[in-house]
């Protein structure tokens, strides 16, 4: 779904700003992607062993684990959304040579947008590790829809500001729509005991 929005808001960019903004967006979405990749090595190195509990019908292991994940999750996403508050703008800056004007207005959204995905990392941690990921299929096509929706419906009115716009809302169904999928396959495990 990732490489389908980064690619449409590409083209998008392409018809209706300018080379210089691409250049803003791929390097925001590069480091929001780098500090997500971050945040998902634990999230990935706790999988083998929660399929090994969910084989065991031990839900209470597969929830601690998922408490710990979700704590790690929460305080090293808010970290690293406050140095980059704090410090983006000025290395960003040096990198592009002063070429590329800073929109701190799409940069915090965009910001928020990726802090909401972060957070969901644990929450798909479950499905994935019991291979159960199929469940996620719906949610992952009406978000890609809903995105080029909103875009295409805000464009018009906001401009580029749209972009992180649309990203947050289709996050954050993405986010609620997960918490109800990950309850549901909890409530059947603890069925099955």
């Amino acid at each position: 779904m990732q490489s389908h929005i980064i690619n449409g808001t590409i083209i998008v960019l392409k018809i209706f700003s300018n080379d210089l903004f691409i250049v803003l967006y791929n390097s925001l979405r590069l480091i929001m992607n780098g500090a997500r990749q971050f945040i998902n090595i634990l999230t990935i190195s706790f999988q083998p062993q929660v399929t090994i509990d969910y084989a065991k019908n031990k839900l209470k292991k597969i929830i601690d684990k998922f408490k710990f994940l979700f704590k790690y999750n929460f305080y090293s996403s808010s970290i690293i959304a406050i140095i980059f508050i704090l410090f983006l703008k000025e290395p960003f800056l040096i990198w592009t040579k002063g070429s590329v004007d800073w929109n701190f207005n799409f940069f915090i959204l965009f910001l928020i947008a990726s802090y909401i995905e972060w957070l969901g990392i644990p929450i798909l941690t479950i499905p994935y590790s019991i291979n159960k990921a199929e469940t996620l299929n719906k949610v992952y096509i009406i978000s890609l829809i809903a995105y080029f929706v909103i875009l295409a419906s805000l464009f018009k009115h906001q401009a580029i500001i749209a972009i992180p716009i649309a990203l947050l809302i289709t996050n954050l169904y993405s986010y609620f729509y997960s918490w109800i999928i990950l309850n549901k396959i909890l409530i059947l495990q603890k069925g099955n005991k």
